[in-house]
């Protein structure tokens, strides 16, 4: 008898080290009221949870994962992280939530299984207690009737890993808002703004990439005359490109003209204006929400320099614009002086609308201004333009701008007076397109009917943003996703952003 017990205390003792249990599978399923994730495991087991600043923590000792586990993505904007790793001879799940969530863990058996429930209601932790900002955004009541903000979430489908959709309806006291929502993971897609115009061009006048959309084996509209940018529908630009996804970009000039900082794979087609907010995309995959800063310079003979004021922005007493291609002409009003450079050299000093050369740029001043271009600039001198920015330009892969800023470290703060946004964007409530931007790095992009900055505020960081800006809206505002209208009008817009496989 008490050899047998012997026995069977090392057998106990060594069971963990040669027969350790595992994690067989992990499943999980998205609703509107929660989300709920199921861990499988091969034996019935103990575990602890602790949760720390709102990051919930199984941890399963004496158990093993199998390697494609240790990949396992929750894709939602609920959710900043999902990570599954090996402690030692532990099992440690990692969740973190983007905002404070009502979570339940618990068991099931037969088979054995994990089950964590995580609620989407927002709750109040001790760190945002009583703080106003985070009370707005959890519920207002109306003392004499029922909750004034609801928020309803659905989950619709997985486009492909890493592209999800969502329908959201909201509800705020007489206001009911419907709109769509994308979240895409950088990693595994190209996300990139894309224009109808072609030539592309370097900062130095040299063609890069030739015409864009002769690069990619598609030709331009020829419907329309245009004096400066071409537009197209948000389909269109979809279907150009073969994304799976696509809502419309910056705010354009009626003639097509973006309005404010656009960068195409690392090409300046227009610059900052008024200091407004954009997407930052950098060549590392990361993304940014912030406004960025460019001076622009000639290069003279001498290598005298001679500051100018942007690219592609139409041109204002003293202002000393340049202009590219994609532009098409210069001023046509007959009172600009306009350097022609073809090939790195002056060719021509015209005045009025002038065609901007193929293989060059043009320099372009009103009045005085002008005097001063003629007199410091001659027929077959050298010259080139460059900017100092900060980001630094050599770090940007695709700039957008729009503005205002809707969400900033994961609360509302709309800078519409600060950018200098007229009463029809600022005030007004209309469709809205915005992009934001998760603590974890992911993207979200929604469009809404009918909505005012500030509820477009509210939506996105519901959707899980902590930071956001709003982009064109109004008949401008439009989603396609694979192929199909999802919302908008079908409005010929300037520019677009694409989603597409890498």
């Amino acid at each position: 008898m008490k050899k047998v017990v012997i026995a069977a205390i090392s057998l106990v003792l060594i069971m963990p080290l040669c027969a350790a249990n595992e994690l067989t599978s992990i499943r999980h399923n998205i609703s509107s009221e929660k989300i709920r994730i199921v861990l499988d495991l091969s034996e019935e087991t103990t575990f602890e949870t602790t949760s720390v600043q709102n990051k919930l923590s199984i941890m399963i000792p004496w158990t093993n994962a199998k390697e494609e586990l240790k990949t396992y993505k929750v894709l939602d904007a609920m959710i900043d992280s999902f990570v599954v790793s090996q402690n030692g001879t532990a099992l440690k799940i990692d969740i973190s939530p983007a905002r404070p969530v009502k979570d339940r863990v618990f068991t099931l058996k037969e088979p054995y299984r994990i089950v964590i429930d995580l609620n989407r209601d927002m709750v109040q932790t001790p760190e945002t207690q009583g703080t106003e900002e985070v009370a707005e955004y959890i519920e207002e009541t109306d003392p004499e009737g029922p909750p004034a903000t609801r928020s309803s979430l659905k989950h619709t489908n997985n486009i492909s890993d890493g592209l999800s959709m969502f329908k959201v309806e909201q509800t705020i006291r007489d206001s009911r808002i419907k709109a769509f929502a994308l979240l895409a993971d950088p990693k595994k897609f190209d996300i990139s703004p894309i224009m109808a115009v072609s030539n592309i061009k370097a900062k130095d006048g040299n063609n890069i990439f030739g015409s864009l959309m002769g690069f990619l084996g598609f030709s331009e509209d020829k419907g329309g005359k245009y004096s400066h940018f071409a537009k197209k529908t948000v389909p269109s630009f979809a279907k150009m490109m073969g994304a799976l996804a696509a809502v419309n970009g910056s705010f354009f000039f009626a003639d097509g003209t973006p309005v404010g900082a656009l960068i195409i794979n690392g090409q300046i087609i227009s610059t900052p204006l008024m200091n407004r907010t954009a997407l930052i995309m950098y060549k590392d995959g990361t993304a940014s929400i912030n406004s960025v800063k460019m001076n622009g310079y000639l290069k003279l003979k001498g290598d005298e320099t001679l500051s100018f004021s942007g690219v592609n922005q139409p041109l204002k007493k003293d202002y000393i614009m340049v202009y590219t291609p994609d532009y098409q002409s210069t001023d046509p009003s007959g009172s600009s002086t306009n350097i022609v450079v073809e090939n790195g050299k002056v060719t021509k000093i015209t005045y009025g609308e002038t065609k901007v050369p193929k293989n060059g740029f043009i320099v372009s001043a009103l009045g005085l201004t002008g005097d001063v271009l003629k007199d410091r600039i001659k027929t077959g001198d050298e010259i080139k333009w460059f900017f100092m920015a900060s980001p630094d330009l050599s770090s940007m892969e695709h700039v957008i701008a729009g503005g205002p800023r809707l969400v900033h470290s994961g609360k509302a703060c709309v800078t519409s007076k600060e950018e200098r946004f007229r009463n029809d964007v600022a005030k007004s409530r209309a469709a809205r397109t915005a992009v934001g931007i998760t603590g974890g790095g992911q993207l979200i992009f929604a469009v809404a009917g009918s909505a005012t900055l500030n509820e477009l505020a509210r939506l996105m960081i519901d959707l899980g943003a902590y930071d956001a800006m709003n982009l064109d809206g109004g008949g401008s505002s439009a989603m396609v996703v694979n192929g199909s209208k999802v919302f908008g009008s079908g409005r010929p817009v300037s520019n677009a952003i694409v989603i597409s496989k890498k």
